[in-house]
């Protein structure tokens, strides 16, 4: 289970380029999602169940998902 900062992440709903030294955030920012991808990629390889949450999902949401999800096991 992964908490992904909305800033960091680059949240569809939350997620924002500074104004300032963009040459430098884009391509930080894009690295950070590919290596989520990667990361993601390689534990469901492993046999894991990966779980992502931004973090305004509320632990109540976050909590039932991960019991939905534990259900289907």
């Amino acid at each position: 289970m992964f908490v992904d900062g909305c800033f960091w992440h680059c949240c569809p709903e939350h997620g924002t380029v500074p104004k300032s030294n963009q040459a430098y955030w884009i391509p930080k920012l894009s690295r950070n999602v590919d290596r989520d991808r990667v990361t993601d990629r390689g534990l469901r390889e492993a046999g894991w169940r990966v779980l992502r949450f931004w973090e305004h999902v509320s632990p109540e949401e976050a909590n039932a998902e991960i019991l939905r999800s534990l259900a289907e096991v």
